[in-house]
């Protein structure tokens, strides 16, 4: 991730004046979780101020969270791996069951790398969360990945369990998209 991506985020974390995030309902999540019925250790990519760890947390997981902001990063009041880089850098000491990454695939410089990388995370029958902004057509907004680009990075890994629009409007949409481990 480019420095410039990371001031970027701090500067996000440090205004008073900002949209939070979508956060998944408590229906929402257990629904996901039911998809991996064995899993117990959880990483979320780009953790931001720990809402998700924390609700992980709160059900029994084992999680670790990872994000460029120090400043997201210091509001996170766990008892549970935190850490302070970029994933794209950084080298983890251990697999896991699933993998969240809400918001974040479209700021991802390099995705089949990025794909390449979760998936030599997970565990034999983990599973990857993603939640995006998704645009079928020409990218016209930052946050937005393109549909081609997004199908393009993960299918040499994963296979889809579900593809769910949790907002649509024409060619745009908010997915939510589950992915299991190939091979």
């Amino acid at each position: 991730m480019k420095d410039s991506q990371k001031k970027k985020w701090d500067a996000f974390y440090s205004s008073t004046k900002r949209e939070d995030f979508l956060h998944l309902s408590d229906q929402q999540l257990d629904a996901i979780l039911k998809e991996f019925p064995t899993a117990k250790t959880i990483l979320d990519i780009g953790c931001g101020e720990g809402q998700l760890l924390t609700q992980l947390t709160m059900r029994g997981y084992d999680v670790t969270g990872i994000d460029v902001s120090p400043i997201a990063l210091s509001r996170v009041d766990l008892d549970t791996t935190i850490i302070t880089g970029d994933f794209e850098n950084y080298r983890f000491g251990q697999t896991f069951d699933i993998i969240f990454a809400k918001f974040l695939v479209a700021f991802i410089e390099n995705l089949p790398n990025f794909f390449a990388k979760t998936h030599s995370l997970l565990n034999r029958d983990g599973g990857m969360v993603i939640i995006s902004p998704i645009v079928d057509g020409e990218k016209d907004e930052e946050i937005f990945i393109k549909k081609e680009d997004f199908e393009n990075g993960y299918r040499t890994y994963f296979d889809v369990r579900f593809d769910t629009s949790l907002y649509q409007e024409g060619n745009k949409r908010l997915a939510q998209v589950i992915l299991t481990k190939r091979g």
